[in-house]
């Protein structure tokens, strides 16, 4: 890590989000099973964990985490994501570089990476000092955190440290009350992983539900259909996202209605009608599911939805939305379903515009959902909105202002809204096709646009 590095870094990834477990003490690493707990710093997985869980170089019978390569970047950072407040942060730590600049470093950050506070490190400047003294040390902090966080491992390695120098133990995070005892944590985030067997697609599809905080079956709730983007879960929109964190909060703070959020397995299936028989296609690296996705989308799961919990099944209560692919979804669902749903949201939507084929599986997906004028002319938003009647919906179109295309297409399809004088929003921010535009901030107001008081 660079100096310059330790007092911001700006994250460029979609994430992956959490609260509080509801139990006393929020997070223990003892380090004697895996590193289940932790991800690299892009939070997807694609960044490798640059350490691993040995034994201790001391000679106890305990396991410690060490820092086992020397490269730029070797973030551990907690899966879970915890509400701003105060905590207790214990640990133990054992250095053993030779050179001045080297050791270890912990702290906070609002993201994968994101917005981070040190909290202690072997070098000056920090709020408390680690010491490498060839001996385990052991300390005590108490974080005061004004931003909802994850919790950051890290090491330094632009100074002549030997690889294996910088190790940490027993790990633990609790919260504080006003009196600085250990409180026990809040309710958690009620997520549901659920198994809807769909006959049209001929497998199981998993399904991941949002219900709030105090769900009352004998009430009725509106819905949001919350699409994943391209290669991501119903898990990765939901719940790594802290989507249903941020929605108990609003709710909390009585901003957002209380509403169920359901987020359904996507197959990299464009949401579409693409083949009349389950299959799967391949290109380069990725996989793309075929079959009758739309179908699955409107003929299963909103019944099974409406079935399952105590849904509000009035259109003016069902809303759609999504990211990237997730808003290409929702918008062409939308239009070819106008009276099915309120609300609808395209999230930096991959709209495929008919120039748009320059980036990686570009042309491949132009060329597999539109095959030829007939099929486009009722798949393709940009074709569909000039004629779809479009009264009793609500549209949100944004994009980052360095997503450049889907920027363009965005604006090309507000502009387009605008014209058949639909209700709509359209609105842009600093960043790209990344987290630093889809960030806490953003999505709270995701939120509120759908359901917000």
């Amino acid at each position: 890590m660079k100096r310059s590095a330790l007092l911001a870094f700006f994250a460029l990834n979609f994430v992956a989000a959490h609260l509080f477990a509801a139990e006393r003490v929020l997070l223990r690493e003892n380090m004697d099973s895996d590193t289940s707990q932790w991800i690299g710093q892009k939070g997807d997985g694609s960044v490798p964990l640059f350490g691993q869980f040995i034994a201790d170089p001391l000679g106890s019978d305990k396991k410690v985490l060490r820092f086992d390569k020397k490269v730029m970047g070797g973030d551990f950072f907690s899966k879970a994501r915890f509400k701003a407040g105060k905590y207790r942060l214990s640990f133990d730590y054992l250095g053993t570089c030779p050179a001045k600049n080297c050791g270890g470093v912990i702290g906070i950050s609002s993201d994968f990476p994101g917005r981070t506070t040190w909290l202690a490190g072997t070098a000056a400047g920090f709020p408390h000092t680690l010491r490498d003294s060839h001996q385990w040390q052991h300390y005590d902090l108490t974080v005061d955190a004004a931003f909802n966080f994850h919790l950051v491992l890290e090491h330094w390695v632009e100074s002549a440290g030997a690889v294996g120098s910088v190790h940490f133990a027993g790990i633990e995070l609790a919260a504080l009350d006003e009196k600085g005892g250990v409180m026990a944590a809040g309710a958690s985030t009620d997520y549901r992983n659920l198994t809807l067997e769909s006959k049209v697609l001929q497998k199981p599809m998993r399904v991941q539900v949002y219900l709030p905080q105090g769900y009352d079956a004998k009430k009725k709730y509106p819905v949001l259909y919350w699409l994943p983007a391209f290669n991501n879960s119903e898990s990765d929109a939901l719940y790594n996202t802290g989507l249903g964190g941020l929605a108990d909060e609003l709710i909390a703070k009585g901003q957002l209605q209380p509403m169920i959020i359901v987020a359904p397995q996507a197959d990299n299936s464009w949401y579409t009608n693409t083949a009349s028989a389950p299959s799967e296609r391949t290109f380069r690296s990725d996989r793309f599911g075929e079959g009758r996705y739309e179908d699955y989308l409107l003929d299963e799961l909103i019944p099974w939805t409406e079935k399952q919990f105590a849904v509000d099944a009035r259109p003016a209560a069902r809303w759609i939305g999504g990211i990237s692919m997730g808003g290409y979804g929702a918008v062409a669902l939308a239009l070819r379903h106008p009276t099915t749903f309120s609300r609808v949201g395209g999230h930096s939507p991959a709209i495929l515009g008919a120039g748009r084929a320059n980036y990686r599986f570009g042309e491949f997906v132009l060329n597999w959902l539109y095959p030829d004028a007939a099929t486009r002319s009722v798949r393709d938003p940009m074709l569909l909105v000039k004629n779809a009647p479009l009264d009793g919906m609500q549209f949100w179109l944004d994009a980052g202002e360095q997503d450049f295309e889907i920027l363009k297409e965005s604006k090309d399809f507000a502009a387009q809204l605008k014209l058949r004088g639909a209700q709509y929003q359209f609105s842009s921010g600093a960043g790209g096709h990344d987290s630093f535009y889809w960030n806490e901030e953003r999505l709270n107001r995701y939120l509120r646009f759908y359901g917000g008081i």
